[in-house]
């Protein structure tokens, strides 16, 4: 594996995609993991609410897994994961 970290991630972003492209759970979790913290401060400067940021990002993830919605989804995973939970911020400000 390479050291650089841009090359790193990316090859993270691959293997994250094929797992969830794949259906399998392990995608979910390692996509939390890498991205979780960072999308739900994202939302949380949108919502300015910690509670809901987090239901807005976890419940986006499981959304996105579930209805197959990484098929479209290329390396890096960050921007197209922005645009999602920007759009579920504004669904959830919206309700």
């Amino acid at each position: 594996m390479s050291s650089d970290p841009v090359c790193r991630n990316m090859n993270e972003d691959v293997q994250i995609l094929e797992y969830l492209q794949n259906s399998k759970l392990r995608g979910v979790r390692l996509l939390i993991d890498r991205y979780g913290k960072g999308m739900v401060m994202i939302a949380f400067r949108m919502l300015d609410d910690l509670d809901k940021a987090e239901k807005v990002v976890y419940g986006t993830f499981w959304r996105l897994w579930r209805e197959k919605s990484f098929a479209g989804a290329s390396p890096p995973l960050r921007p197209f994961l922005y645009e999602e939970i920007k759009k579920a911020c504004i669904d959830a400000v919206a309700d």
